[in-house]
């Protein structure tokens, strides 16, 4: 599609000298694009969803550029118009069905079917869009836990805050995705073992967290294993790898897993995507000191 468009429109401003209603429609859906695009220019943070009032506008420029060239070689414009019908009804296909699956809504669920609702449980995450928020649990999380003790309290850095956790002893805890980032966030690496991300390989660190945290990757650590007498009840969405690839950084492999792939950074928010929205749940088996 995005092949066709760019030959669609390449076509359209080919022929602006001649007078029709095409023409006419061609330069009005050309404007029209040009406009948002020098609106967004200005714009510091554009995505793709910011993008879609352009695309009709893109649409009828093809379609019009399909038109003329059904009329002048019919036998050339079928198969390329089946291959458009085809290949866009796939990737729609595809990526609905990648939306069909939500770990985090999955992980949800498997809350409110297997706890108590006076079970406690403890996330890392900041924005409660990040995390899986059942009903009836009680949840334990940075901003609530600081912001309730009091001004001497405030300024409690969140690293320290959870290293307290064995105060707090909740029954389950949350990991996301990017509280696996900080498994080696620029400090030393544990000797133990962790299986399930050993399986995963252990590549060179491409991305550092914002703010390098090494205690906090090092208590993320101890969790997995099992240092604080929690063990993994359940995980929802596909493993990640020990590092997310950056986003700054793209080369023709990348740029072509997109153009197959419908659910990637390019086309929407953090946590929309299935592989960003991993989630790990640990039970307490036992007493939370962690093991001299």
């Amino acid at each position: 599609m995005f092949v066709a468009v760019v030959c669609g429109v390449a076509a359209g401003i080919a022929r602006l000298r001649e007078r029709s209603r095409e023409t006419d429609a061609v330069v009005l859906a050309l404007a029209g694009v040009a406009a948002f695009l020098l609106v967004y220019s200005r714009w510091e943070y554009v995505r793709l969803h910011h993008l879609l009032p352009t695309f009709p506008l893109l649409a009828v420029v093809l379609g019009i550029g399909l038109s003329r060239l059904h009329a002048h070689n019919p036998s050339l414009a079928r198969p390329l118009i089946a291959i458009l019908l085809v290949t866009d009804g796939s990737y729609a296909v595809v990526g609905d069905l990648h939306c069909a699956s939500a770990p985090r809504d999955e992980a949800a669920a498997w809350l409110n079917e297997h706890t108590p609702d006076d079970t406690t449980m403890e996330t890392y995450r900041i924005r409660y869009r990040d995390a899986a928020f059942p009903r009836g649990m009680a949840i334990s999380s940075y901003q609530e836990n600081v912001g309730e003790t009091g001004p001497s309290d405030r300024f409690l850095s969140k690293t320290a805050w959870m290293l307290d956790m064995p105060e707090r002893c909740p029954t389950y805890i949350q990991l996301t995705y990017w509280d696996l980032t900080y498994l080696d966030a620029g400090g030393k690496k544990s000797t133990r073992s962790v299986p399930w991300v050993a399986t995963q390989g252990d590549p060179e660190p491409s991305w550092m967290p914002e703010f390098s945290a090494p205690r906090r990757g090092e208590y993320v650590r101890d969790l997995l294993d099992g240092e604080y007498s929690y063990m993994i009840a359940a995980e929802f969405g596909p493993r990640p790898s020990l590092w997310p690839r950056p986003r700054f950084r793209t080369d023709p492999i990348d740029l072509l897993r997109v153009g197959v792939y419908p659910r990637s950074v390019t086309y929407g928010d953090d946590q929309d995507l299935r592989d960003e929205q991993y989630t790990l749940l640990l039970r307490r088996t036992g007493d939370c000191s962690p093991d001299e």
